[in-house]
C-alpha cells in the first residue's frame, strides 16, 4: 500500500512539473507573440502613414586608449507618400557646419554635401544614396527611411528581446534590445553590438535608439533621439531640395 501511495505521489509531482513546464512555455510563447505584434505594428505604421516628419539628434561617445571623444549632430526627415522625400543631416556650427541633403521627388533623386558645395549629385536611387550616407550620418539616413519605404524589418534576425517598459520625454515606451557581432573591417577583431529601441506605446513610433559597440580597442556609444509626427499636412516648401538655404 505504501508503494502504491509513493507511486501516486511521484505521478502527482511529475504531472505538476509537466503542467508547470507547459504553462511556462505558453507564457513565454504569449510574451514573444505580444512582442512580435508590437513590432509588426511599428512596421505597419511607418509603411502606411500618409506623411511623416521628424527632427532629432544623434550623440556619440568613443572611449579609446587615447581618450574620450564626443560628437553631436542634428537631422530631419520629411516624407509624403508615395515618393516625396527630404533628409538633412547637420554637424558642427557656423562656417564649419557640415550639411548633407538627400532628396527625391518620384524618380528624380538628388544629394548635396557641403564638403563639395558646387556639386549636386544624381544618385542611382534613393535607397542606394541613403545607404551610402549611413556612415557619415551615423545611421540616421537609413533606420527610419527604410521603414517608411517598407524596405526593412524589425523582426529580422537576430530577434529582438523585450525589456521592461520605461518612459521617455513623458511618453510611455516599450523597449526591445538586440545583440549581435560583426567583423571589424579596419582592425580585425569582431565588434560586439547591442541595440535598444524605445517605441512609444500609443503611436508605435520610434522615439530613441541606443547602440553600444565594444571591441578589443575600446567602446563606442550612440544615442539617436527622434521627435516624430505622422499624417500631418506638409508644405511644398518643406519638401524643397534647396541645399544652399540655411534651415
Amino acid at each position: 500500500m505504501l508503494r502504491r501511495l509513493f507511486s501516486a505521489e511521484l505521478l502527482g509531482v511529475s504531472a505538476f512539473l509537466y503542467s508547470f513546464s507547459i504553462s511556462s512555455s505558453l507564457a513565454q510563447d504569449a510574451k514573444q507573440g505580444a512582442a512580435e505584434e508590437i513590432l509588426r505594428g511599428v512596421e505597419k505604421v511607418y509603411a502606411t502613414c500618409k506623411s511623416y516628419r521628424d527632427s532629432g539628434t544623434v550623440a556619440s561617445e568613443e572611449l579609446l586608449a587615447a581618450g574620450k571623444q564626443h560628437d553631436t549632430a542634428q537631422f530631419s526627415t520629411v516624407f509624403v507618400r508615395p515618393d516625396s522625400f527630404r533628409f538633412e543631416y547637420q554637424r558642427g556650427a557656423d562656417e564649419r557646419k557640415k550639411r548633407y541633403i538627400i532628396w527625391a521627388n518620384g524618380r528624380d533623386v538628388r544629394s548635396w554635401f557641403s564638403r563639395d558645395p558646387r556639386r549636386e549629385n544624381k544618385p542611382e536611387s534613393l535607397k542606394s544614396d541613403l545607404q551610402m550616407a549611413a556612415g557619415v550620418t551615423r545611421g540616421t539616413s537609413t533606420i527610419v527611411s527604410n521603414l517608411l519605404l517598407a524596405d526593412s524589418s524589425l523582426l529580422k534576425e537576430p530577434p529582438l528581446q523585450q525589456l521592461p517598459d520605461a518612459s521617455f520625454d513623458g511618453k510611455k515606451c516599450v523597449r526591445f534590445y538586440r545583440r549581435y557581432r560583426l567583423p571589424d573591417l579596419d582592425n580585425g577583431p569582431r565588434l560586439n553590438i547591442t541595440d535598444v529601441y524605445w517605441i512609444e506605446k500609443r503611436t508605435f513610433l520610434i522615439r530613441r535608439i541606443e547602440t553600444e559597440t565594444k571591441s578589443a580597442k575600446g567602446s563606442f556609444r550612440k544615442i539617436i533621439i527622434y521627435t516624430p509626427k505622422i499624417n500631418e499636412e506638409i508644405s511644398a516648401k518643406e519638401l524643397e531640395f534647396n541645399p544652399r538655404a540655411t534651415r
